[in-house]
């Protein structure tokens, strides 16, 4: 990456960080102590990380002696002692589905608005998110492999398709982590004592505080399993070196409040910024939506909500395009789906499957979507008025594009937001919280960046088209960083707090993976934790060669995303097809894999990608699968009537690590595990 600091070579080796140690009565040597928030996928990524570098130095204990063993010992003591908190009864996180949970008895902190009293509002608080029983995965499973555990070592050999339900995914997470110690989960004490971690399973973390005199961290929690009188458990106080927060990104549904107040007071708004903007009162008489209003989280009546039914999902993103194909899969009359941008996942499939229209008796996409969002109810709560909008930068809200006209949804029975969440970070102090959730924004904090002067973008094919734009005042911080955040791991401000978060990316397992043994290096010392000047300098050089890339700074630059706006829709760039167009994802899709092999080198991982200018064979096989999931979306036949992403051909689709083909699925995607049996492990139903 131009200008960028150690973005291609293993960071430099340190000596081991100066934590106060920890002694283990039980053993004689001394480790740094982390918290570990959070066991879902990313804390079994850490765990497992741990148990592989604990297992790699006792091996190599094993065979040296003198010096050599002395030495191996010293790197074995710098090994961290990990204590794991996790407030479910079992691993797994989100991906254990509401039905295999405990259904509310680990609810999150309140997250929103309680329900109003129209009984069909559904905008619970108090609902922990998980994913649904019969969820399927929307990332090619060969994205998400691991070297150590590959999907042919976990089936058998058997090849199987290239989307995966969400029960095998996390049967095949759980295996990968047992692999390397089967009681890593549910060691005895005795088998505890030859581990590195200890998990605290029905455990809730209270608070979690840094203290700077003593240089630890003060964590307070609380056993949730209950006590002989029926009460919670006493208060557990602990100090730590570091603390990891594993407690992932999807903790708080985030739920635009404008939107969700027009929905529930009816009548219509101008602008969208405020709840109570607008004139709903002056035109119409306030009449509520009066149908059912659901988040994406809230997964425990969206059968019932969308069998049979005219449903809207606000928001394009990737939870938009799967529960849509859901709702399709479950007989919804049509979904329609509104997006902001025109941009997410759900914007971009090329076809939908079909049916017959009851309205017009003609075979129409089951889903349409419209870059729209709502702007009034109608007057008898039945339907939704939507309205492009636009961003006006002098008065600071969402503003209805007048030239262009209404979208009017008749006989709406279900309203369903898909538009995202937050990470709930209550439990930290707020100086340990990402950024977006503090209220003590500084500098170094801001999610905004102002490009160089002299910046000039690189020539690429939409050059001759859209000239040399100049950067906007204020270009936003992409999503690919957080802001005040090291790579997406360290704290700057404090790097002894890190976090273990993906960019949203299609290699999201990857990446949680990479970012333990990021963790795991930086504790011990293998890798050198830069200066806070050196991170700034590696944030500010990351976002001038996303500044560089049309479809990264379409995201950030609010002039270049106007002017990419204004193309038709019958431009060369719209076209999957056309060898510009690829040129543009390639570039696109080699910078995530060049992220990614910096990150691995940078982590000493098993694993080698090459470096972020210089992709391996490894790393250039990602770039082929990203560019074969970006296909599967956007080249779906228009004259199938069952054809989704999901019912690929898997040709194009081979593991990394070994070679193996995906096969194709045993039926029509549309057709598999409908109703509440979802299939559930293909070793039980093998492919055709």
């Amino acid at each position: 990456m131009n200008g960028c600091t150690d973005m291609n070579d293993r960071s430099s080796s340190a000596p081991a960080s100066s934590s106060s140690p920890w002694c283990n009565e039980e053993r004689s040597i001394s480790s740094p102590t982390v918290a570990l928030i959070g066991c879902g996928a990313s804390g079994m990524s850490f765990l497992h990380a741990l148990a592989t570098r604990h297992q790699r130095q006792q091996r190599m204990m094993a065979s040296m002696n003198g010096m050599g063993a002395s030495a191996a010992t010293e790197e074995l003591c710098k090994l961290p002692r990990v204590t794991c908190y996790e407030r479910s009864a079992h691993p797994g996180g989100i991906w254990v589905s509401s039905k295999e949970g405990e259904q509310g008895s680990v609810a999150s902190s309140s997250y929103c608005e309680s329900a109003s009293s129209n009984d069909k509002d559904e905008v619970e608080e108090g609902i922990l998110p998980r994913m649904y029983s019969s969820l399927w995965s929307i990332i090619p499973k060969e994205m998400t492999e691991f070297s150590d555990y590959t999907y042919s070592q976990h089936f058998g050999g058997k090849s199987v398709p290239v989307f995966l339900p969400r029960k095998d995914l996390l049967q095949y997470i759980t295996s990968r982590a047992t692999s390397v110690d089967p009681d890593i989960f549910n060691g005895t004490s005795e088998q505890q004592t030859q581990q590195l971690h200890q998990i605290k399973f029905r455990t809730e973390v209270l608070s979690v505080n840094y203290d700077a005199v003593i240089n630890q961290f003060i964590v307070k929690s609380r056993s949730i399993e209950g006590t002989s009188n029926g009460g919670a458990g006493e208060v557990d106080v602990a100090r730590y070196d570091y603390c990891i927060w594993a407690g992932g990104q999807h903790g708080k549904p985030r739920i635009p409040r404008p939107i969700l107040h027009l929905l529930r007071v009816g009548g219509c708004v101008t602008k969208l910024n405020d709840p109570k903007s607008g004139d709903a009162n002056d035109k119409v008489s306030s009449v509520p939506f009066k149908g059912k209003i659901l988040h994406s989280s809230h997964m425990s009546h969206f059968n019932s909500a969308v069998r049979d039914k005219r449903v809207v999902l606000i928001g394009d993103a990737s939870s938009a395009e799967d529960l849509a194909l859901q709702a399709v899969k479950l007989g919804c009359q049509k979904c329609f789906i509104l997006s902001r941008s025109g941009f997410g996942n759900a914007a971009c499939v090329s076809s939908w499957p079909k049916g017959i229209d009851p309205s017009t008796g003609k075979m129409e996409p089951k889903v349409e979507v419209y870059i729209a969002l709502p702007t009034r109810v109608f007057d008898d709560g039945s339907g939704l008025e939507c309205n492009e909008l636009y961003w006006d930068e002098e008065v600071g809200s969402y503003e209805i594009v007048e030239e262009t006209p209404s979208v009017m949804l008749n006989d709406v029975q279900t309203v369903i937001f898909c538009t995202g969440y937050l990470p709930d970070q209550d439990c930290l102090a707020e100086d340990l919280q990402f950024p977006s959730l503090r209220s003590d924004v500084t500098e170094d904090f801001s999610e905004i960046w102002v490009a160089p002067d002299d910046f000039k973008m690189r020539d690429n094919p939409l050059t001759a088209v859209t000239g040399d734009i100049q950067p906007s005042e204020d270009i936003y911080i992409s999503s690919n960083i957080i802001p005040g955040v090291y790579r997406r791991t360290l704290l700057m401000s404090n790097p002894r707090m890190m976090y273990l978060s993906d960019a949203h990316s299609d290699c999201s397992l990857l990446e949680l993976d990479i970012s333990a043994w990021l963790c795991i290096a930086y504790i011990t010392g293998i890798t050198r934790i830069p200066s806070k000047a050196e991170m700034k300098a590696d944030l500010d050089a990351q976002m001038i060669e996303e500044m560089h890339i049309p479809y990264l700074r379409y995201y950030i630059d609010m002039d270049y995303f106007d002017a990419l706006s204004m193309l038709d829709e019958t431009h060369w760039s719209e076209d999957i097809n056309d060898p510009r167009t690829t040129q543009l994802l390639l570039e696109y899709m080699n910078y995530n894999a060049g992220l990614i092999a910096r990150n691995m080198r940078s982590a000493h991982y098993p694993v080698d990608f090459g470096t972020y200018n210089n992709l391996n064979e490894k790393g250039n096989h990602l770039v082929k699968l990203m560019l074969a999931s970006s296909h599967a979306r956007q080249t779906i036949s228009s004259k199938s009537e069952w054809a989704t992403f999901r019912d690929v051909c898997p040709k194009s689709f081979r593991s990394i690590y070994t070679g193996q083909e995906a096969s194709s699925l045993p039926g029509h995607w549309l057709d598999l595990d409908k109703g509440d049996k979802p299939l559930t492990s293909f070793t039980i139903l093998p492919p055709k």
